[in-house]
């Protein structure tokens, strides 16, 4: 058994130059009340949901946003070398994690079986993990963003086939608010 924690570091506040486009929008603003996901202990090859969902919420005071997640790092080992890894599919020491805004009060999410996180509104981080990836592709529930509406943002971790790393597992999520129709 392999311990994984998903963590959300930080909702990050992005400040929207005025244009003419949208000159009645002053701050972007995001509140993300939970900060951290405990998955807890997850055998290997196992794919698990997180419960509650995160709840994002546009309290900006007067901008509809759109919401974009991103996986910005991975557990480091105690002696300096990284844990698992994320990739596009889980294998040895290598883990997946899909992502999905869905609208408020909606349910969890069914498990996405494909292997490749493409079906029931899933969207799979990239092995790369270094760019952001927009809520826009997932149904547009995280486009348009009215002040005060509310997304709820899941996440399938797919734990690696096979590993020798012991250690709790660490991943950091950013959630940023854009302009609307900025994805």
């Amino acid at each position: 058994m392999n311990k994984s924690t998903l963590f959300l570091v930080s909702a990050a506040l992005c400040h929207l130059t005025a244009s003419a486009a949208y000159s009645a929008c002053t701050t972007l603003s995001i509140d993300v009340p939970v900060t951290s996901i405990i998955f807890g202990d997850i055998p290997t090859s196992s794919a698990v949901i997180n419960v509650p969902a995160l709840n994002i919420n546009n309290d900006s005071s007067d901008c509809t946003e759109d919401f974009m997640v991103n996986v910005t790092t991975y557990s480091t080992r105690p002696n300096g070398t990284h844990g698992w890894r994320i990739g596009n599919f889980a294998t040895d020491d290598v883990f997946q994690l899909c992502w999905q805004f869905k609208g408020n009060l909606s349910t969890k999410p069914l498990f996405d079986i494909s292997a490749i996180c493409s079906s029931l509104g899933w969207n799979r981080f990239d092995a790369i993990a270094a760019s952001d990836q927009n809520g826009s592709s997932n149904a547009g529930f995280a486009d348009d963003v009215s002040t005060g509406s509310v997304r709820n943002l899941w996440f399938q971790l797919t734990t690696p086939t096979e590993t020798d790393i012991n250690d709790e597992q660490t991943f950091y999520i950013s959630i940023t608010a854009a302009a609307q129709d900025t994805f």
